[in-house]
């Protein structure tokens, strides 16, 4: 009597859970930033207050915490980009950060 065994195709990432989670995290502020959702993007920027954990953190995760940190010391993060070019190329930083390697 033969035996059979059924095969379930899975979605496997290749890419670690952490990158995953930090392109998630870029996307989110991103989304809420450009969004012009202001409770929002306050929200996400305090999920940087708590627990980021530097010594875990890969390098874009570093980046990230770095750019969120630069975010919640800016006055007006919905300024025209004319006025405050540096919000300009955080948008630009953000948009790298949110889509995996």
């Amino acid at each position: 009597m033969a035996t059979s065994a059924v095969v379930i195709d899975q979605e496997i990432s290749v890419l670690p859970p952490r990158r995953l989670d930090t392109s998630a995290r870029a996307a989110r502020l991103l989304d809420a930033w450009v969004g012009g959702d202001r409770g929002r993007l306050d929200y996400e920027l305090s999920q940087f207050r708590m627990g980021d954990s530097p010594m875990e953190a890969d390098d874009r995760e570093d980046l990230l915490c770095f750019l969120a940190r630069q975010m919640m010391d800016e006055p007006d993060l919905f300024a025209p980009r004319t006025t405050k070019l540096h919000l300009g190329v955080w948008v630009d930083m953000l948009v790298h950060l949110a889509h995996p390697l």
